[in-house]
């Protein structure tokens, strides 16, 4: 074989392995929510401080004050957060433009957690959507009771092992969402 032959089909043969390594580094799973306990995040409620919600997950990726609110039909403004901390992949200056990384929020209103959620966020070129979901602690409307749901990927995004300790976290996390009973009526 000829010299030169022989050469461009010796670079010719690593083009595939670099094809392969530059597409991994921009496609595929690229962010997961950083390390903490998942009987921690379990241990969240409505309610709770901006410390303690610290003390429980460590400090976010990225907190900022932030006033959010919502138009009410009368023409005032409801407004549900007024800080909320990231902990997530979104924030780390990782690029993907084909895959999935995974987001979680803590909205608090007058230092006062008032919703939390995590979610796969699910990446295709310059489009998003939010997929599945972790968890989710919410109030639907003002004055009504929280609500506290598990999703299907929460070990997933956690990274959760089954042991005795996360199972009574996931049970004590569930009975929150059940509202006490109401006082009984006389008749």
């Amino acid at each position: 074989m000829p010299s030169a032959i022989k050469a461009d089909y010796q670079s010719m043969r690593w083009t595939p392995l670099i094809v392969a390594c530059l597409c991994l580094s921009i496609i595929g799973c690229r962010g997961r929510i950083q390390p903490m306990p998942c009987e921690n995040v379990l241990k969240l409620r409505m309610g709770q401080s901006r410390a303690e919600v610290r003390a429980l997950l460590g400090k976010p990726h990225f907190e900022v004050q932030q006033q959010s609110g919502r138009d009410e039909p009368d023409g005032s403004i409801f407004w549900y957060a007024d800080y909320i901390f990231f902990y997530g992949a979104h924030l780390s200056g990782q690029t993907v433009i084909l895959g999935f990384r995974d987001e979680m929020d803590v909205e608090f209103l007058n230092d006062r957690l008032v919703k939390a959620r995590a979610y796969r966020m699910f990446q295709y070129g310059p489009e998003h959507d939010r997929g599945a979901t972790g968890f989710r602690i919410f109030t639907e409307w003002s004055g009504a009771p929280p609500t506290y749901r598990l999703g299907e990927e929460f070990n997933s995004m956690f990274n959760c092992t089954s042991t005795p300790a996360l199972e009574e976290a996931r049970k004590q996390f569930l009975a929150a969402a059940t509202p006490p009973p109401a006082p009984a009526v006389p008749r």
